[in-house]
C-alpha cells in the first residue's frame, strides 16, 4: 500500500488537505464546546487525513480493482523486515493515539478506529480507490492502530492518575467498539480471498498496461486483474511481472513480452460443467507492443 502511495504522492497533496481541513474544523468546535485542549483533536485529524489520502488515492500503474476480492499477501514478519511494511504498521498509529487523547474516551475512540482502519482496506476491494486490498496491509495496519491507541489509554491514564476506562465510556463506547468489529467481519468475510503476494516494486505505466493486455489474452476480456506486481531483476535475467488475476495468475517476462507460466485458478460457479482453462497458451499469447 504505502510503496504504492508514494508514486502517487502528488495526487493525494490535493485529497490530504481537503479531508484535513473537513475533519479538523469539527474537531475544533467539539473541543471548545467541551473547554477541552484543541490541539490532540486537529493532530488526529491531521493524521487521519493523511493517512486516508495516501491509502486512498490510486497510483499510476493501473486503476485499483474493484472485484470484492482481497490479496492474502506476505507474512507480518516478512512484511515488517521492509520499509513499507515498517510504514505500514505505524501508518494509523499516531492517529489512534491523538483520538484518544483528544475525546478522553478509549472506548468510544476504539469503537471509531474498528470501523476507520479496516474500513480502508475493505474500501481498496470495494471501491476504485486507492491500491489492492491485502491482508496483509490489513494486519499491520490494525496492528499499529492498536499501538497508538493502547499507548494513548497508557498516557491518558498517567495524566489522571487513575483508570481512564469509565463506566460511562463503557456503556457509550463498549457496545458501538463490537458492533463496528463485527460489522467489519461481515463486510470481509464476503469479500474473495486470493493467494498472491503484497504489492512490492510499482510497474510502470507500460508495463501494467502490457500486464492487462496479456491476462485478457490468456483468460478472456471477463477475467479481472487483482494486482500487478514487478520482481526485482536479477543478473543476467530479464524482469518478471507476476499477475494475479480472479482466474488465474501469471508469470511474465520484460522487456522481452514473453508469457512464462499461466495456471488456471477458475473461481466462479459454472453450474457443474468442466472448469474453464485458459483460452490461450503463453505460446501464442504476444500482445500488441504500444
Amino acid at each position: 500500500m504505502i510503496s504504492a502511495s508514494v508514486g502517487a504522492l502528488q495526487g493525494a497533496v490535493p485529497l490530504f488537505l481537503l479531508l484535513a481541513v473537513l475533519l479538523a474544523a469539527p474537531a475544533v468546535v467539539i473541543a471548545r464546546a467541551r473547554q477541552a485542549a484543541v490541539l490532540p483533536g486537529v493532530a488526529a485529524a491531521v493524521f487521519f487525513a493523511g493517512a486516508f489520502a495516501v491509502t486512498l488515492t490510486p497510483g499510476g500503474a493501473g486503476g485499483a480493482a474493484t472485484n470484492m476480492a482481497c490479496v492474502t499477501g506476505t507474512s507480518p514478519g516478512e512484511a515488517l523486515r521492509t520499509t513499507p511494511g515498517v510504514l505500514n504498521a505505524l501508518l494509523f498509529a499516531p492517529a489512534c493515539f491523538f483520538l484518544v487523547r483528544a475525546t478522553r474516551r478509549p472506548l468510544t475512540s476504539l469503537a471509531v478506529i474498528c470501523l476507520a482502519v479496516p474500513g480502508v482496506e475493505w474500501a481498496q476491494a470495494a471501491f476504485p480507490l486507492g491500491r489492492t486490498c491485502t491482508y496483509s496491509d490489513l494486519t499491520l495496519n490494525c496492528a499499529g492502530a492498536t499501538l497508538g491507541w493502547a499507548a494513548g489509554l497508557l498516557t491518558a491514564g498517567l495524566a489522571r492518575k487513575n483508570s481512564p476506562l469509565t463506566r460511562r465510556d463503557l456503556i457509550r463506547g463498549g457496545g458501538p467498539a463490537a458492533a463496528g468489529a463485527l460489522v467489519m467481519l461481515a463486510l470481509f468475510s464476503a469479500l474473495t480471498p486470493i493467494e498472491g503476494p503484497s504489492e512490492g516494486l510499482g510497474v510502470s505505466a507500460a508495463q501494467d498496461r502490457w500486464a492487462r493486455e496479456a491476462a485478457a489474452g490468456v483468460y478472456g476480456d471477463d477475467a479481472r486483474v487483482v494486482q500487478v506486481q514487478l520482481r526485482p531483476a536479477l543478473p543476467h535475467e530479464p524482469v518478471r511481472i507476476d499477475v494475479t488475476t480472479d482466474l488465474g495468475s501469471l508469470t511474465l517476462s520484460w522487456p522481452d513480452r514473453k508469457i512464462l507460466t499461466p495456471r488456471a485458478d477458475d473461481r466462479r460457479d459454472d453450474g457443474g460443467d468442466q472448469a474453464r482453462t485458459p483460452s490461450a497458451t503463453p505460446a501464442t499469447v504476444r500482445p500488441a507492443q504500444p
